[in-house]
């Protein structure tokens, strides 16, 4: 089994230099973001705040590539870059996002209470099943416009902000067997960020050869 799904060229807006400048932040701009969620955590609480400052932007990204209907707006993908730089939760959402039984609510429920038990276990479950269950295939169109969405925001961030969106994307692209282009997503994750753990461990299971289990599958037959 073959899947047709990775990085490919931007369209849209986001082909041109002309686009791409236009939408891009500035390092002024994102710190102003960084600050005011930081301070919403804290005179939120950071639960509140948290799911404040997510659902927004999420809901587009979970319409955008259950749908596919319109594109994450560059302001959604910024406040979604800020806050995986700041609580991993965010992140993990993203990366579980276009996975097979994984809900919008169970997503918001991990991003407001990331140390819960449900959390804990929809995490590790839902990557495990990845290494153990053949029959876990990837939907090529979820992960390709997860994929898309993903270098959309690289694209316009600034690279101090990358480590962890490129970390995502390399997960996801050596969830759908682009083993080359998860390498060079977490090496470029770690040239951003030295401590970035998810691109440290991608590394290595690249490296190491290892696969998806409906991948494995397909090499054993």
């Amino acid at each position: 089994m073959t899947i047709e799904v990775g990085l490919r060229p931007l369209e849209g807006a986001y082909a041109t230099a002309e686009g791409r400048d236009a939408m891009r932040m500035d390092d002024k701009t994102m710190a102003g973001l960084r600050k005011r969620f930081r301070a919403n955590r804290r005179s939120q609480g950071i639960r509140q705040a948290d799911a404040d400052w997510f659902r927004e932007p999420f809901d587009e990204w979970h319409r955008w590539i259950s749908e596919g209907q319109d594109d994450v707006s560059p302001d959604s993908l910024m406040r979604l870059c800020v806050g995986m730089n700041e609580t991993l939760a965010m992140r993990d959402a993203i990366i579980l996002a276009p996975m097979e039984g994984v809900t919008r609510d169970d997503l918001l429920s991990l991003v407001t209470n990331p140390h819960s038990e449900s959390s804990s276990t929809l995490v590790c479950n839902t990557l495990t099943r990845g290494f153990e269950d053949a029959s876990l295939v990837p939907d090529p169109r979820r992960c390709q416009r997860s994929i898309d969405a993903l270098a959309h925001m690289i694209t316009i961030a600034p690279e101090d902000y990358g480590a962890q969106p490129l970390s995502a994307l390399a997960y996801l692209l050596w969830w759908v067997g682009r083993d080359e282009q998860s390498l060079a997503c977490s090496l470029r994750a770690l040239y951003v960020d030295d401590s970035c753990m998810m691109a440290s461990i991608l590394l290595g299971v690249v490296q190491r050869d290892i696969h998806p289990a409906w991948i494995q599958a397909d090499i054993r037959e």
